[in-house]
């Protein structure tokens, strides 16, 4: 179905399930609560893995929510029109989700006790990911070509603007105690760790058996056959079934010294990714917080691609 993006506050949104109405209202009015959690993200980041993981905690690692309840009612999704329904009925602490850029969360957040779990990704990674997430999920447009979308990717042309101001408007949070920066890349390498890295930002005590059912059931093989966590129960109304499947592959796309950028020249040989790459702002990245994460420094960091594929990573090894 074709459709156009809205504008709230210079961010794009889609029509449907959500509206000027309401994202002024979530902004303005939703109320927050001392004892929440947010899981904070750019689209792609590992927003769902947070969910299942957060889910876990809460119900000291049982399984049974998790296999029983579908995961948009255990985390629903504060700037949505379903989601604001949904709220009503999550219990406390509540684990609520959102997408929201920085200046224009709800404003009752920054005069509370509530926390905020921020999960950040390679923004290479999540380009090819959501190129795919695009042409199933029905509140994106379907990309035109890969071409496109990576110019609309980088320009912010696309559902909730760019990711390179998403992360500058939320890292102005970074130094505060309410706020938690966990990566995709921290929990591929080291899950176990970053669970209980969680559960103390968030007050929660849990024996070192709890910690290890937590990291079984958050598992990506695991979720992938939970059809409470898959998306395989959502309606056509949100995702087309036919296109394709909600979980992939979940996995980094860089590894050894294999730049993402190089996609670009597989997938278009006339094309220089230089071109691509002049276009981005990488004057953001420098308000990342790299120093003292190698993860950060390498996974994050300014890759330089000349017109002969040779790549040189600025900031660290790839």
């Amino acid at each position: 179905m074709a459709f156009d993006y809205f504008l709230y506050k210079g961010v794009k949104f889609s029509p449907g399930s959500y509206s000027e109405e309401l994202l002024n209202s979530v902004e303005n009015e939703f109320q927050v609560l001392d004892d929440d959690v947010y899981i904070v993200t750019y689209p792609k980041s590992g927003t769902n893995w947070l969910i299942e993981i957060l889910s876990l905690i809460k119900k000291d690692a049982d399984p049974n929510w998790v296999n029983s309840v579908v995961i948009w009612l255990r985390s629903p999704w504060i700037e949505t029109k379903e989601g604001q329904q949904q709220i009503k009925d999550v219990s406390r602490p509540r684990v609520l989700t959102s997408h929201l850029p920085f200046h224009i969360f709800p404003k009752s957040f920054f005069t509370s006790k509530a926390k905020i779990i921020y999960v950040m990704r390679n923004p290479k990674d999540i380009f090819v990911s959501l190129f795919f997430f695009a042409k199933i999920i029905c509140h994106y447009k379907d990309p035109e070509s890969f071409e496109q979308y990576l110019e609309d990717f980088l320009q912010g042309n696309i559902l909730y603007n760019s990711w390179f101001d998403h992360v500058k408007g939320w890292m102005q949070m970074k130094d505060n105690s309410n706020f938690f920066i966990v990566t995709y890349e921290e929990l591929h390498q080291d899950l176990r760790g970053c669970i209980t890295r969680i559960c103390k930002f968030i007050g929660k005590e849990l024996d070192d058996a709890k910690i290890d059912l937590i990291a079984k059931h958050s598992s990506f093989e695991v979720m992938k056959e939970n059809k409470m966590s898959n998306y395989s129960l959502g309606t056509k109304e949100f995702i087309d079934h036919t296109k394709g499947s909600f979980m992939r592959k979940g996995k980094r796309l860089l590894n050894g010294g294999c730049p993402i950028f190089l996609i670009i020249l597989i997938c278009n040989r006339k094309l220089s990714a230089a071109a691509y790459s002049e276009q981005l702002d990488f004057s953001h990245l420098a308000l990342l917080p790299c120093t003292g994460a190698p993860h950060l420094r390498s996974r994050l960091a300014i890759l330089c691609v000349s017109g002969t594929a040779r790549a040189q990573c600025t900031l660290g090894s790839c």
